[in-house]
């Protein structure tokens, strides 16, 4: 049988155990995934101070004054509230992460060696928030190159006349699709080996293609 000892332990105690359980969940949810983490709204921090109990600035206490133990009973509030209050605001900052990092996929295409026809993997173009990505997954390494020579990645619209560089590619990766441009409008992804050279053109050696 449970027992309470005069300062409200058996209600801190069951507290504690709610807590505990939010804290499992919110453990379970962080293990499944890695969200971006954006602040809370303040009405969170706002209902932390309200369980806290914390009194405005102007209102600090004069700890000359004897308080009776029924004032403190009214103050104290059990550490369980406070972690659950926090808990709660991370769970609420995960669930903003998960809604604002979400992602739609709007076009892939199979990768193939433009001299052989060989399937070389996949690029997949997907949606963010902050703007489109080109995914790419290789199926095959892309090959040795001289110390003079590198592969690099772009998107080139249909009469292969105006394009955009990714960036140099090694191997699998996400790269970033520039401000501005649409893959509609730009639909062939390029792999090209480039001479290291200071020359920011396509050398015209590509290697890999697929169009979306």
């Amino acid at each position: 049988m449970s027992h309470s000892n005069g300062f409200g332990l058996e209600e801190s105690e069951a507290n504690d155990r709610e807590t505990l359980e939010l804290l499992d969940e919110m453990k379970s949810r962080l293990g499944a995934t890695q969200p971006v983490f954006d602040a809370p709204p303040a009405e969170i921090w706002m209902g932390i101070e309200a369980a806290l109990g914390a009194d405005p600035p102007d209102a600090i206490h004069d700890p000359t004054v004897t308080t009776s133990l029924d004032q403190y009973r009214k103050r104290r509030r059990p550490v369980g509230v406070l972690l659950g209050a926090i808990a709660a605001a991370v769970l609420v900052a995960v669930a903003i992460g998960e809604i604002g990092d979400s992602t739609t996929t709007i076009g892939r295409v199979d990768l193939a060696a433009l001299e052989t026809g060989d399937a070389y993997g996949t690029a997949t173009v997907v949606e963010t928030g902050s703007g489109q990505t080109l995914q790419i997954e290789l199926s095959r390494d892309l090959g040795a190159v001289a110390d003079d020579e590198f592969y690099e990645l772009w998107v080139i619209d249909t009469n292969v006349e105006g394009m955009y560089s990714l960036g140099p590619i090694t191997a699998d990766g996400t790269f970033v699709v520039p401000d501005g441009v649409d893959v509609h409008e730009f639909p062939i992804v390029d792999i090209s080996l480039e001479q290291d050279d200071g020359d920011p053109a396509h050398g015209g050696a590509s290697v890999v293609r697929g169009q979306l």
